[in-house]
């Protein structure tokens, strides 16, 4: 098993780099102008001339009536105090997006939260912050940063929810089993989803047979982080961030190579072959601005299943980048057809970016569709208070919650 894992490894990264060669030569070599040009973007104000830009109007409307409604509306809830584990950038590029998204949320909504770093003294941390929530995945790469002794006894002197991801084992994780009796062994408060109710429906079943509850809490976007910037110009055709998913590869000859083959764009992440040029979070509305498309491509779960749309599909909608992805089951669930173009086959995703590149007009009502579907359900705000609702709902907890409990469970999200 462990030769055939290295075989298919060697394998993933030939065609990778077969792959490679076969995008347009520019894109690699004016990689490095792109990314300074970016950075040199970073550090520019807004010009007054682009300030009348519709985009930018009504971006800044929808973000400031979304961050008034959030703001501090947990604030009295001092009981509540979230650690979340935060994978490192080389560990999980997806994870530390997602859940340095999560501590920027939670903070944003009043509670006291705190990122616990990967690879840190995991029993000092908690120590040191006194967390009453501690939430971490489901994966051996999280768990076994930690001593569960030390955790069980922390939880005998003071509260403690512990709340875990869950995922199946056909998402390349241990069987469920062993990893659902140590959850029982070390008292999980409930597990949380990014997928769909009917995905945990369908395949969570073993959960609820020992007892768990998992809560559906799709991705969304930060708006603290992500959001349109006005420029005077688009030097680039495209943008793609994303890692080199093993998991894509083939789909990434059939949709992506011929826009690669002949189109100006920049492709940034881990495994491309240009790490040292991997562009942190702050740096991606900047590189957006500057394409007229941005691509995105999901994993086959999702195109085959009601299951989730990534976390790209959000934030390009968040920061007024006209959008073009294939066609997952959930999207036109959470976003209408006139706020992303999607196609489901590789000629009509080449056919609809060559007919949006150069009709900067036919582009524009998707942007604002999506922004205003980004703004009023699906920001990283809306998504902390579902998960604070539900903390505020355990028994467990109740000792610390306080005078604020009552207050906050009656708070509504709807705008």
């Amino acid at each position: 098993m462990r030769l055939a894992g290295k075989l298919r490894s060697v394998s993933r990264r030939v065609a990778l780099e077969l792959l490679r060669r076969q995008v347009r030569p520019e894109t690699w070599r004016d990689h490095a102008r792109y990314i300074q040009a970016c950075k040199s973007l970073a550090n520019q104000p807004v010009p007054q001339a682009l300030q009348d830009d519709p985009i930018y109007a009504a971006s800044e409307r929808l973000r400031r009536q979304a961050m008034a409604f959030f703001a501090d509306r947990y604030k009295a809830q001092t009981g509540l105090r979230v650690m979340i584990h935060v994978p490192s950038p080389q560990s999980s590029m997806g994870g530390a997006s997602l859940f340095c998204n999560w501590v920027d949320g939670l903070r944003f909504l009043g509670l006291e939260t705190a990122g616990l770093p990967w690879g840190s003294d995991t029993t000092t941390a908690i120590e040191l912050f006194r967390p009453t929530v501690l939430f971490t995945s489901d994966h051996s790469t999280y768990t076994d940063q930690f001593d569960w002794d030390f955790i069980r006894r922390y939880r005998a002197r003071a509260p403690l929810a512990l709340v875990m991801t869950a995922s199946h084992e056909h998402d390349r994780n241990t069987p469920n089993v062993v990893r659902l009796e140590q959850a029982q062994r070390r008292g999980v408060s409930f597990f949380v989803s990014f997928r769909e109710p009917e995905y945990i429906q369908a395949w969570l079943g073993e959960w609820r047979e020992r007892g768990f509850e998992v809560v559906s809490i799709p991705f969304a976007a930060n708006p603290l982080i992500y959001f349109y910037v006005p420029t005077t110009e688009k030097p680039l055709d495209y943008v793609f961030l994303a890692s080199s998913n093993p998991a894509k590869l083939g789909r990434y000859r059939q949709y992506l190579l011929p826009i690669f083959r002949r189109y100006r764009g920049v492709v940034n992440g881990p495994g491309w072959g240009q790490d040292q040029l991997i562009l942190t979070r702050d740096y991606h509305r900047f590189l957006y601005a500057m394409a007229a498309i941005g691509i995105n491509l999901h994993i086959p779960v999702s195109l085959e299943q009601f299951s989730e749309v990534n976390e790209r599909t959000y934030i390009l909608a968040c920061c007024g980048l006209f959008q073009l992805t294939d066609a997952p089951k959930t999207l036109h669930r959470l976003f209408k057809p006139d706020a992303i173009v999607s196609a489901d086959t590789p000629s009509a995703y080449r056919e609809a970016f060559d007919f949006y590149l150069h009709r900067p007009e036919a582009r524009l009502p998707f942007i604002l569709k999506g922004m205003e579907c980004i703004y009023t359900g699906h920001t990283v705000f809306h998504r902390m208070d579902q998960f604070v609702q539900k903390l505020l709902s355990l028994d467990e907890l109740r000792p610390v919650l306080g005078i604020g409990r009552q207050q906050a469970e009656g708070v509504s999200t709807e705008r």
